[in-house]
Order: structure tokens, then C-alpha cells, then sequence
């Protein structure tokens, strides 16, 4: 007897800031979760149903490298 298989319903994604490039350090983890059709529509603008956001080194400093690397000035 075989299990039949379900469609993935929620996705999780990970996202991680960085201080630098040459020896980075997380200083952001974020997850999101969003759900699977959200991201089949034409719009391809999901809503996102969970977020979750930890400071890890809030202090560090981060290098102009990697703001540029991430988009954030």
C-alpha cells in the first residue's frame, strides 16, 4: 500500500545578513513563510504568512562590501 503524495502547501525561506565577505559574521536570520499557490500567481508578489526576524550580533559592524552585496545602504 503506497502513501500518495501531497503538493508542498507552505514554503519556508531563509534569509541571512552578514558583516563582511572576508570573514563574515550572521548578524540577521530571517525566515518567511509563504504559501505555495502565492507564489503560482501572475503577480509573482506572494503574501507572506509568518515572519520571523532574530538579531544575532546586533553591535557588529557591517563592511561597505556587503551592504553593497545585499542592497542595504
Amino acid at each position: 500500500m503506497s502513501i500518495p503524495r501531497q503538493k508542498i502547501a507552505t514554503l519556508a525561506i531563509l534569509d541571512l545578513e552578514c558583516t563582511g565577505l572576508d570573514k563574515p559574521r550572521v548578524t540577521e536570520l530571517c525566515l518567511l513563510s509563504v504559501q505555495r499557490e502565492e507564489l503560482l500567481t501572475p503577480t509573482g508578489h506572494p503574501r507572506i504568512c509568518n515572519k520571523l526576524v532574530l538579531c544575532v550580533n546586533p553591535v557588529k559592524m557591517i563592511q561597505p562590501e556587503a551592504s553593497k552585496v545585499s542592497g542595504r545602504l
